[in-house]
């Protein structure tokens, strides 16, 4: 996603088309690049389906290499697109040829078209890959696979559902901006704050927006809502409501949305609340208020905004420094106003979001879902434990002693890691993944398994673990907004957005 925004962000620049420009022989390329793209997953998807059919003890070395396929093929459609946009000007074709230059929504969607293409094609082919995959699957006898149709429609809603609503209200807002104050252009620092101004505006709104993408419900009144109502209650945390994810019976995950108390919902899919068992759903629940416990929201609001700052004045500088070191045409690309030091300067800035976020981002997620997880365990009601002190009661004329239960729902204990384990490791089955399927964002669920099966033996690491953490949240904070503070007093200001 990131990718794909830097290309449309240097679409948006203004460029020179050639005199010889060929508006059918570019149209004609652009729909053959598109069919390229698709023809290219049938063929890797074939050759993954006929493997697995023919080796399905080879699951699991498969499944790897279908997993750095997947990847490759996340970074192709962007290329190719970008291809489109610079190298066959489609984004020309939607702003003159098709006369939308100055229809709002239809032109950017439009010009989008050839990536949305792409990736549905894409889809469509790896459908197969992974229906074969579930068969093979210790999943395959709890619920059939995704129909195609219901495949495609999930992904898109799953992936493109919030970039593309607020997508679309960020263009309404803009160009209503622009028609009231006719002056106001692209490169002025304005325009840039005003982004800044429409983000802060629907960050309120947004976990509303979660409920309007995803097909969502309220959670039915039953016994299960009403443990979980309590668990919230004693944990300390308000949200505006639970919602049951509608899935089909297709996947099992959890999320909250919300940085504020309202509006805030706790979303289970129906697939978790089927094959879990109610104390394992409170373990998924608890883990997704440890999010809201550690204001993790506003972490990476904060990692976002500085990342997006930084990078924008180090794209700027870059630019300008460059493009005066080598001012010379990039070869081929003469009539396209890229120089060699743009290249250059665009290129490193690409790579190095990448990375930047692979590696800084990763690692920050990690941390948190590390952080959540530990939470997880303390929201499971402990077993009953004998008291220190006793109470003496008398009973038929005896003086008993009566055991007091202890409950400490802040502090963890052995069954609590045992029991989001299990929930670990029952998610797992079921989505039919592998327990070492690594994971930028998360982390495989063997290495949580891991490091929560240590905290059995070793509960002081507990707190040696969160102290870290805040730590190196903290230096990573005051490095970004050090970074940013002497790129903005270094380039004065000037952002590249």
């Amino acid at each position: 996603m990131f990718l794909l925004i830097f290309v449309f962000l240097l679409a948006s620049l203004d460029r020179p088309v050639p005199d010889s420009f060929d508006r059918a022989l570019s149209l004609t390329l652009v729909g053959c690049s598109i069919l390229c793209v698709g023809f290219l997953s049938e063929i890797v998807t074939t050759f993954l389906t006929r493997r697995l059919w023919k080796a399905p003890d080879r699951r699991q070395p498969l499944l790897k290499v279908y997993l750095r396929i997947r990847m490759a093929f996340v970074v192709l459609p962007v290329i190719v697109y970008a291809y489109c946009l610079w190298g066959l000007h489609w984004d020309h074709l939607v702003n003159d040829v098709f006369r939308l230059k100055s229809i709002w929504l239809i032109r950017e969607a439009l010009t989008l078209l050839p990536y949305l293409l792409m990736v549905l094609l894409e889809w469509s082919a790896f459908h197969r890959v992974e229906q074969a995959f579930h068969a093979t699957s210790q999943a395959a006898y709890l619920h059939p696979f995704w129909s195609k149709r219901e495949y495609l429609v999930f992904q898109a809603r799953q992936q493109w559902g919030m970039p593309l609503t607020v997508g679309t209200l960020l263009i309404t807002l803009n160009g209503t901006a622009r028609w009231l104050f006719p002056e106001l252009t692209y490169d002025s620092e304005l325009y840039s704050w005003l982004q800044l101004g429409w983000l802060a505006l629907m960050l309120p709104i947004l976990p509303w927006l979660f409920t309007f993408v995803l097909p969502t419900l309220r959670l039915p009144a039953g016994p299960l809502r009403h443990e979980l109502e309590a668990l919230a209650d004693r944990l300390g945390f308000r949200c505006t409501d639970i919602l049951l994810w509608n899935t089909h019976r297709k996947l099992a995950n959890a999320l909250v949305t919300g940085f504020l108390p309202r509006p805030r919902y706790v979303i289970l899919s129906d697939l978790l609340i089927e094959t879990l068992h109610p104390e394992q759903i409170e373990a998924v629940f608890g883990h997704e208020l440890g999010h809201l416990r550690y204001r993790h929201f506003f972490q990476f609001l904060v990692f976002a905004l500085l990342s997006i700052l930084g990078f924008s004045l180090l794209g700027q500088w870059l630019v300008n420094d460059l493009s005066q070191r080598w001012p010379a045409p990039l070869p081929g690309w003469e009539l396209h106003g890229l120089s060699i030091g743009d290249a250059i300067a665009y290129g490193l800035v690409l790579t190095g979001v990448g990375l930047y976020v692979w590696l800084a981002f990763g690692w920050l997620m990690r941390t948190c879902e590390r952080q959540a997880d530990l939470f997880g365990c303390k929201a499971v009601k402990p077993l009953p434990l004998v008291s220190v002190a006793t109470v003496m009661h008398e009973h038929n004329g005896y003086l008993r002693h009566v055991v007091v239960e202890e409950n400490h729902p802040q502090a963890l204990h052995p069954h609590g890691i045992r029991v989001f384990i299990s929930a670990l490791e029952r998610v797992a089955e079921v989505n039919g993944l592998s327990r070492e399927r690594p994971s930028w964002r998360h982390g495989s669920i063997a290495s949580r398994v891991q490091f929560l099966e240590e905290l059995i033996v070793q509960p002081d690491k507990e707190e040696r673990f969160l102290r870290r953490a805040r730590l190196a949240k903290l230096l990573l904070f005051v490095v970004l907004a050090s970074v940013n503070g002497l790129l903005w007093w270094w380039t004065g200001g000037v952002m590249l957005m």
